[in-house]
């Protein structure tokens, strides 16, 4: 039974030094979780896989090193990594409509205008529980970042040392299919490059994403947002109020279809109760912790399914606070960059 705490690696030095190390740790780990996730798509979207590796190449250059760094290590191809780390965009076209992760950013009610809290439950098949682990990331590239990681997708949320933290969900709201572009998983790593929302969302305008996503993030500085995104178009939406999202767009327009089979009404239910639940006491970091880990903000209705972990980023402290999942849930981990 895998341990009810995350483990904590550390890599250190160059982009493809750190993902040698990456490498060293976990490919074994990285092979097995292709095999599981990824492997069954590698004919059908070779081609895809091979454009979008040219493309990162080319706009994120510290990230290709990392994955070079990885495959030099683990002996896994490129071209097997990056498939890897189209995860999001592969479920996207396969399963569209299977509902996962709630979370929010807000403004703490600490009295401290720079306060900002982000968090989520990140829900996953019972297939995902034993393979999770924290990774610090002391790159001489760009900034140190803490991530949530699985093996290959080292950067699944996280926080950097400037207090920009990142947290996400799916889109269901229409079957779009990935284009060209940054994986989501890689985008949040390049994102994590950053110090603050603007310039995150500034980044988002310039580069092409692969895949649709709902970011929620915040910053040091007491800025936050909620970004919804499809290959075609990016809205954005800063508050002074809770943001919170579950797997359907809230700003696109209404004239997208929404899925059939997808549980929409589930969606937008844990959306409104994750809002109402933060807007219901004063707003501090135990009432976050307590709502993260309460039903039915955390994910079990669908069989198979289970929140894996939650998380919540105190953007002020540059710290992630990470609660394992389960029908009894872990004890809190802090973890500062």
């Amino acid at each position: 039974m895998p341990a009810k705490t995350l483990e904590l690696t550390l890599v250190n030095g160059s982009p493809e030094n750190c993902g040698i190390q990456y490498g060293e740790a976990f490919g074994t780990n990285i092979l097995k979780f292709y095999n599981q996730e990824v492997q069954s798509y590698e004919n059908k979207y070779k081609s895809y896989t091979a454009q979008c590796w040219l493309y990162i190449q080319d706009a994120a250059p510290h990230s290709a090193d990392f994955i070079v760094g990885i495959s030099r290590s683990s002996k896994i191809t490129t071209d097997r990594l990056v498939l890897l780390l189209l995860h999001e965009e592969l479920f996207q076209i396969s399963q569209q409509g299977h509902y996962h992760c709630t979370a929010f950013a807000a403004q703490s009610d600490s009295g401290l205008k720079n306060d900002v809290l982000v968090g989520q439950s990140w829900d996953w098949p019972k297939t995902a529980y034993r393979w999770p682990g924290l990774l610090k990331v002391n790159s001489t590239a760009y900034a140190r970042t803490l991530t949530y990681h699985y093996p290959g997708l080292w950067a699944a949320l996280g926080i950097n040392e400037y207090g920009l933290a990142l947290m996400w969900t799916d889109g269901f709201n229409a079957p779009i299919l990935p284009k060209l572009g940054l994986p989501t998983y890689l985008l949040i790593a390049e994102i994590l490059q950053k110090k603050t929302v603007a310039e995150a969302i500034e980044y988002l305008k310039r580069i092409k994403n692969a895949g649709s996503f709902i970011f929620l993030m915040g910053d040091a500085a007491g800025d936050y947002c909620v970004i919804e995104a499809t290959p075609d178009k990016i809205l954005t939406r800063r508050s002074r109020k809770p943001l919170s999202r579950a797997n359907n767009f809230l700003l696109h327009p209404t004239n997208l279809k929404f899925i059939e089979n997808s549980d929409y009404k589930n969606s937008l239910k844990r959306q409104r109760l994750m809002r109402e639940l933060l807007l219901e006491q004063p707003l501090t970091q135990e009432r976050c912790m307590q709502v993260l880990t309460q039903p039915p903000i955390i994910y079990g209705t669908e069989p198979g399914g289970m929140s894996i972990d939650c998380f919540l980023a105190v953007c002020k402290d540059r710290t992630l606070l990470a609660c394992r999942g389960g029908k009894t849930p872990g004890p809190w981990q802090k973890i500062t960059v």
